[in-house]
């Protein structure tokens, strides 16, 4: 049977945890997805889990002028908005709002109040291909320095 994952997974980083370095299974959750997402998949299933950055880039290595989704808990729920970053300071960016005036926020870059554009926000997925263009070239030419 096939199991849900959230729309975009493949781009999110995800954590993982079990009760016991025996158990057969672990949980995965996925970084700014909501518990319902969670799911439990075998130790030993190599098609599910993967060393960290496998299939995608770190997207979290954000720089200025970066574009992201940013978790806003002003509006009674939660609300997802496109951020650029206008400052990076070690493991901290600070994201101001695009489409509407506000003071930039910081966030640690391993927040679940970040995440990767078209995560969240659906008028992106049009523009996702351009973008994931754009980012496999940054990632090729971070791997290619390394």
């Amino acid at each position: 049977s096939t199991r849900a994952t959230p729309r975009g997974a493949g781009l999110i980083q995800s954590s993982w945890r079990s009760r016991s370095r025996r158990a057969p299974k672990v949980k995965i959750h996925f970084k700014g997805w909501s518990t319902r997402w969670d799911s439990w998949v075998e130790r030993d299933d190599e098609r599910s889990l993967q060393p960290l950055f496998s299939r995608t880039y770190d997207w979290r290595r954000l720089r200025e002028g970066d574009h992201c989704e940013f978790r806003s808990e002003n509006a009674g729920s939660p609300l997802w908005y496109e951020g650029r970053v206008v400052e990076v300071a070690g493991d901290r960016v600070r994201v101001r709002p695009v489409d509407f005036e506000s003071p930039a926020i910081w966030h640690e870059t391993s927040s679940e109040q970040l995440c990767h554009l078209g995560s969240h926000i659906k008028r992106w997925e049009w523009d996702l291909r351009r973008d994931l263009a754009i980012l496999t070239d940054r990632f090729d030419a971070r791997r290619l320095r390394a």
